[in-house]
């Protein structure tokens, strides 16, 4: 070996030196060290790492089920029914109370000695007996819609059907929002109400949104489970898509944040670099849940422990540079 490239094997050497293998566990984590790397400062400037201490976050444990997004057309159909029947009976009670005012004056008339008003009077409760007809079919016809409408589409979209006050269809109807049934397994055929659930196209929790809980749906699930109503702001759900649905439980977990440019990718694992001291890094192993595109979730790691967050990825070439032997010979 020549003295230039023995020269420059040394001085590689006095700026990284790696270790290899499995380390006992510390107060930090969950998880041995895979390696420990040692960087000298001016070198670790050179390249730019950075670290932070990473913060406590609480994790509302989740059940992964798949959704589709349901289009709101039956029921803006069935809302334009129900207010053009209610328009209806309106009229008719309208004409009932015409109808029966004239029969009022017909009978005082009678009773002061006018003559006739035979023919009108027959006429009238002719007319009524017809209003009454249609006002009992119209009745029924409701009874039987509002009850098919809850059968199907459950209470709490049956009243946003039947109440005019409700804004759940306007702000469907407007695209702000848009109606899904996500859909559980049959272990899951009676879990009571969940609460919030996240929901994404392509099983992508990082792009996720948040969607809101807004009734048990009546029918079970393909899969023999239950079935849920939620809505979500997000009109760039198209009608009929399947999504995936990260639904909360209700049970929460303590851990940490960590940002996602802290998350480097080898061999299908995640991991991170964790600074231990000045010049002394390990990568560990975590497991994540994805909080945003930005952020994940991991337990296995604590509050205050220090992560890099610049220069995860030079970190690792130098570690990978490291475990390449070194030629002794010349």
């Amino acid at each position: 070996m020549s003295r230039r490239r023995r020269l420059g094997v040394a001085f590689s050497a006095a700026l990284v030196s790696a270790t290899f293998g499995a380390k006992a566990v510390d107060s930090t984590s969950n998880l041995a060290p895979a390696f420990h790397l040692t960087l000298a400062v001016d070198l670790a400037q050179r390249l730019g790492i950075a670290a932070e201490a990473l913060t406590a976050q609480v994790w509302a444990a989740e059940r992964e089920a798949v959704g589709r997004v349901v289009s709101i057309a039956p029921l803006l159909t069935l809302r334009a029914a129900e207010l053009a029947r209610d328009a209806e009976l309106t009229s008719i009670e309208r004409a009932v109370a015409e109808h029966e005012a004239y029969l009022a004056r017909l009978d005082a008339q009678q009773k002061a000695g006018a003559a006739g008003g035979l023919s009108e009077r027959h006429a009238v409760s002719v007319a009524l007996a017809e209003l009454a007809g249609r006002r009992g079919a119209l009745t029924a016809q409701a009874v039987a819609a509002h009850g098919a409408l809850r059968l199907e589409w459950g209470d709490a979209l049956a009243h946003a059907v039947l109440d005019a006050e409700s804004t759940v269809l306007a702000s469907l109807k407007q695209d702000r929002a848009v109606l899904i049934k996500v859909e559980f397994g049959a272990e899951t055929a009676n879990p009571g109400l969940p609460g919030r659930a996240r929901v994404a196209l392509g099983g992508r929790r990082e792009t996720s949104v948040e969607a809101l809980l807004l009734d048990r749906a009546p029918a079970t699930s393909r899969w023999g489970g239950a079935t849920y109503w939620f809505t979500a702001r997000d009109a760039t759900l198209p009608s009929g898509a399947e999504i995936s649905a990260w639904v909360a439980t209700g049970d929460s977990e303590t851990g940490v944040r960590i940002p996602a440019r802290a998350v480097i990718w080898l061999d299908g694992r995640q991991w991170v670099y964790v600074q231990v001291t000045p010049t002394g890094y390990e990568r560990r192993e975590v497991a994540l849940h994805a909080l945003s595109s930005r952020a994940y979730f991991t337990s296995d790691l604590t509050a205050a422990t220090h992560v890099v967050t610049v220069g995860a990825q030079a970190l690792l070439a130098q570690e990978q540079r490291a475990a390449i032997p070194r030629e002794d010979n010349d």
